[in-house]
């Protein structure tokens, strides 16, 4: 097992979280890596929502080195979750929204810019909350082509539908991934892109 520690990332965070048997520091976001599949558990990381759901663990296959991509391969973010059905039912009375989980994520920079995101309920995945507590969630991403550097996962757990939703567990910026692209030099922007050129005089 490949253990890799980001010691600096978050030097000033105090919060902690537990990966594997191990309590370290966040600023020290440890990552354990295995026949290729990296596992986060971000229960403990700095996060915010109305409770009543949570994060068991979050497993990414298809990433190299650990937690590498160059855009254009598949990458599997797999989240495992778990709710109070008693709790969200309340919930969802009182804020009158729908009794539907959403589960998804975003991809952020390292000036916290949200690049893109995925999610169950625009998806057409709809999960009832009545019908069990938990639930495994996978989301099968061709990766973007992105500026070399670090980027941050953000995983959420919502109750209601896109427009009308509160969020029960929102982690911020808890992982990281790197963009190592080919022919990395002739980046423009943040993200490579298809397209033609004519000489029309």
């Amino acid at each position: 097992m490949l253990i890799l520690s980001f010691r600096d990332i978050f030097p000033k965070v105090e919060d902690a979280f537990e990966t594997e048997g191990l309590h370290v520091p966040f600023g020290e976001n440890t990552i354990n890596a295995d026949e290729g599949d990296v596992f986060y558990e971000p229960s403990q990381s700095k996060s915010y929502g109305h409770g009543g759901a949570d994060f068991e663990k979050i497993v990414v296959k298809g990433l190299s080195d650990g937690i590498c991509f160059t855009g254009g391969e598949t990458v599997t973010f797999t989240l495992h979750i778990h709710w109070n059905s008693e709790q969200v039912a309340r919930l969802s009375a009182e804020k009158n929204i729908p009794n539907n989980i959403i589960v998804g994520m975003y991809i952020d920079d390292v000036r916290c810019n949200r690049l893109f995101a995925f999610n169950t309920f625009l998806s057409g995945c709809f999960i009832d909350p009545q019908r069990r507590e938990s639930e495994i969630i996978s989301f099968e991403i061709k990766m973007p082509q992105l500026a070399s550097g670090d980027y941050f996962l953000s995983p959420s757990i919502a109750l209601g539908e896109h427009q009308h939703h509160v969020q029960l567990k929102w982690v911020d910026q808890f992982g990281m991934i790197k963009a190592t692209p080919k022919n990395a030099m002739d980046f423009l922007g943040f993200m490579r892109f298809t397209y033609n050129v004519a000489k029309l005089g």
